[in-house]
């Protein structure tokens, strides 16, 4: 796997992890402007328990495909570098 697609997969695995938080705590703050100007408000959580445990396992999956991918690639580069030596 070349480094490319490797910090892709991390940045992907790290954007998925993060989106849960980050949307509940848009959520809390849409709420609390609204409780100010006294309206009805819905108050149902933004994302399910499942779905942010969905994106917590497919980006730890994602991060952690991108390091034994990596490591997989150097050890078998230096099989390859220890079979040309003499």
């Amino acid at each position: 796997m070349d480094k490319i697609t490797s910090v892709a997969l991390i940045v992907a695995g790290a954007v998925l992890i993060a989106l849960p938080p980050v949307v509940n705590y848009f959520h809390t703050v849409n709420i609390a402007n609204l409780l100010e100007q006294k309206n009805n408000i819905y108050l149902q959580e933004p994302i399910s328990e499942y779905y942010s445990l969905g994106c917590w396992l497919a980006g730890v999956g994602m991060i952690v495909c991108s390091i034994v991918f990596s490591i997989r690639q150097k050890a078998n580069s230096s099989e390859q570098n220890s079979d040309r030596q003499p």
